[in-house]
């Protein structure tokens, strides 16, 4: 009996220090399951971040196009009242177009076509000829 009772008292022991090395182990893996979830919780913030970036860039893009494009458009009216106003050029223009991404100016005629700007100071420049040096 005392023979069972020391077999009984070292498996009890054995138990006690199994018991341990599993707590030990579950605590460890706990520790990484929890550095794990921080890790990932960080690259899913990190790409909702990324994808968050995007479309602000998107977004951005698509204003600066609008403005510019609106910008052109009212450069162009005002090009054109402009020109209106100037009683030699009401019956040369009709419409001035400035492009929104260069830019770009082109007059364009009564008739559609697209106007160099050396017909217009031909047109000045012979306008006042007659005006001024006709005998």
């Amino acid at each position: 009996m005392a023979r069972a009772e020391a077999e009984t008292e070292l498996i009890e022991a054995h138990l006690q220090e199994e018991r341990g090395r599993a707590a030990h182990l579950k605590l460890r893996v706990d520790s990484a399951t929890g550095r794990m979830r921080d890790d990932f919780k960080g690259k899913e913030l990190d790409g909702r971040a990324i994808e968050a970036a995007q479309r602000t860039r998107l977004v951005l893009s698509t204003f600066k196009d609008r403005l510019l494009a609106s910008k052109a458009a009212w450069l162009s009216d005002m090009i054109t009242a402009e020109f209106q106003s100037l009683l030699r050029k009401q019956k040369l223009i009709q419409r001035v177009e400035v492009a929104a991404d260069t830019y770009m100016v082109r007059i364009i005629s009564r008739g559609g076509e697209v106007l160099p700007i050396e017909r217009l100071w031909t047109a000045n420049v012979s306008s006042w000829r007659s005006r001024y040096l006709a005998p």
